[in-house]
């Protein structure tokens, strides 16, 4: 992690690069059935909401949305539209 701290790269991608070594040691750690508990010394947070979607919507939300969607009806043809 040393070494990637000091590179040329996004924070995101240092980020992503440890998650990465982390699940690899917790995979080696599941497979011989041991805890390492490996904890690196360095490490990269990115708190970029563009990987965080925010603001699903509920089962029941889903549901009225589909249902006022479906009685609205279609959309029409570009053609059949006035400018009016």
């Amino acid at each position: 992690m040393r070494y990637l701290a000091v590179q040329d790269h996004s924070l995101s991608y240092k980020t992503s690069m440890q998650k990465a070594v982390n699940t690899l040691f917790k995979f080696q750690d599941f497979k011989n059935k041991e805890d390492a508990g490996w904890e690196p010394e360095i490490k990269f947070n990115n708190d970029s909401t563009s990987h965080n979607p925010r603001g699903f919507l509920t089962d029941v939300e889903r549901r009225k949305l589909r249902e006022a969607s479906l009685e609205h009806g279609s959309v029409p043809h570009y053609s059949l539209v006035t400018s009016e």
